[in-house]
């Protein structure tokens, strides 16, 4: 709940957050709690090749980190 709390602060603050987690169902529940600019990415972050997978996405979407 610590990471949703920040994107939820730094949504409020006009940051066009990108939240992650293994769980879909996790990951769709919270996105619901953000503001429609935020995205959401399903990816286990204790895998390399999904947190590589994680930033290309997020860069696809945002254009930058």
């Amino acid at each position: 709940m610590i990471g949703l709390s920040t994107a939820r602060a730094l949504a409020a603050a006009g940051v066009r957050v990108v939240i992650a987690s293994r769980s879909s169902e996790k990951l769709h529940k919270a996105l619901g709690t953000l503001p429609s600019s935020a995205s959401a990415i399903a990816a286990d972050v204790s895998d390399t090749e999904e947190v590589r997978r994680l930033v290309d996405e997020t860069l696809d979407r945002l254009g930058s980190i």
